[in-house]
């Protein structure tokens, strides 16, 4: 994203980008984008149902040239289901992918009538076979949903274009461009018509106070008015597809999905599950984008070169921290202790049904390190992570727990120790470095 370019001119060593700040730059929200998800290698749900979705949009469009078959249409119910069940976040935008990937044909918009109707019905049909496919998660999975609510805060410009910048600018253009074409009048009415469009957009997003949502919804409005017409051609497809995206940076400008992070956080992860999958969408449309708006290939080449610019500092930043780091190694555990590490390959080799506890500490942080790379259950790992998935309600539960893993390490008393070990349904106590260092030794050989 261009803010590797804005630390670079803030003083910042091309080799100690604050990849952090990147992906928290608008205050309140999460705005992680593909380069960094991949390279956190968090296997969080959005990045497990990144390249699902992906191939599913590369199923669709193949399907939407000609009426879709059988075949396809199982293999994308195959995919959407997958990748639904791995992020539910993911299922309205593919879902809406995939529908206006079969709907937009090269040849012109199908409407659901005639033999359009099989393109419509195809998209039912991947809907309803994509949650049977997976139908043991959904009738498992209770996801914590409050609603869909009218956001009270928005994103500042500035802060969007240091997010996706890169993107959002060239699919302006492209506006601008298609709107001048859908102008029909001479040479000074167009003018006109385009001064007082202009003029008009500034002048609602001065009053309204709300420029991103207003600068937003015009570039959506034309983008669709050029995707229901009759001459956007081969284009059309991936027109849909840019319209998708620049609608799910819109979104988090009106509403917000509620959980459990509360009014200050409201829209922290609306805004992260829209931007990421709004910035892949963009990004695929991206080529075709560039050749609508910019006709001559000098101009194309000079944007595209621009925007390669600012968007370099991340990945080469990247290239540049590895060539800095003390050593290389594709080991995830390299970073443990010794002990640390010696204890979770003892974990690796219990039983089936095994329960650990370790010392318990806030999110993003070396806690629940046994648990994660053993895959032993832990008796609490990180509780704010537990109240994003199960609700608030969840935390009386996770406040207990957290309580006795405290008592636990602290005890003086075996005979304590054991009733708390029993009590809970613990068969292991792991004692590694950071016990060590929350607990003292004394009580620790307890």
């Amino acid at each position: 994203t261009p803010d590797g370019m804005r630390q670079l001119f803030a003083g910042a060593n091309i080799g100690a980008l604050d990849f952090w700040h990147s992906s928290r730059q608008i205050p309140d929200t999460i705005t992680e984008w593909p380069l960094f998800t991949a390279q956190l290698g968090d296997l969080h749900p959005h990045l497990l149902s990144m390249p699902i979705a992906c191939l599913a949009l590369l199923v669709a469009w193949q399907a939407g040239k000609k009426a879709p078959n059988v075949a396809q249409m199982t293999f994308l119910a195959i995919l959407f289901g997958v990748a639904w069940a791995a992020n539910p976040w993911s299922m309205p935008p593919t879902l809406a992918g995939i529908a206006l990937l079969l709907v937009a044909g090269a040849d012109r918009w199908h409407w659901p009538q005639g033999e359009a109707r099989r393109r419509w019905l195809a998209t039912g049909a991947v809907a309803i076979g994509g949650w049977l496919i997976t139908a043991p998660f959904h009738l498992g999975f209770k996801p914590f949903f409050q609603g869909i609510k009218p956001v009270h805060s928005w994103t500042d410009p500035g802060h969007l274009l240091l997010y996706a910048g890169c993107l959002l600018i060239p699919a302006g253009i492209t506006a601008y461009v298609m709107l001048r074409t859908m102008v029909v009048a001479d040479g000074e009415v167009r003018a006109a018509v385009m001064l007082l469009a202009g003029a008009a957009t500034l002048v609602l997003a001065a009053a309204t106070k709300r420029p991103t949502l207003i600068f937003l919804a015009v570039i959506l409005v034309v983008l669709v008015a050029a995707v229901l017409k009759t001459t956007a051609g081969a284009d059309r497809p991936v027109l849909a597809l840019a319209a998708l995206g620049v609608f799910l940076f819109l979104v988090p400008e009106v509403v917000y999905v509620a959980d459990s992070y509360g009014e200050g956080l409201h829209r922290m992860n609306t805004v992260f599950k829209a931007y990421i999958q709004g910035w892949i969408l963009l990004a695929v449309a991206l080529p075709v984008l560039l050749r609508i708006g910019l006709r001559r290939p000098v101009h194309r080449w000079t944007v595209l070169g621009v925007a390669v610019l600012l968007a370099l500092p991340h990945p080469v930043g990247l290239i540049v921290q590895q060539f800095k780091a003390s050593s290389w190694s594709i080991d995830g555990m390299a970073w443990m202790t010794k002990g640390d590490r010696a204890i979770v390959e003892a974990l690796r080799e219990e039983p089936h049904g095994t329960m650990m506890i370790e010392a318990v500490g806030g999110a993003y942080s070396e806690y629940a390190r046994f648990s994660s790379a053993s895959g032993v259950p832990t008796y609490l790992g990180w509780a704010n992570h537990e109240g994003v998935w199960r609700g608030n309600e969840i935390y009386e539960e996770t406040n207990k727990r957290r309580e006795l893993v405290s008592h636990l390490y602290s005890s003086h008393d075996p005979k304590q120790v054991e009733r708390l070990v029993e009590k809970a349904g613990i068969h292991l106590v792991a004692i590694g470095s950071l016990e060590r260092k929350d607990y003292s030794a004394a009580r620790l050989r307890t």
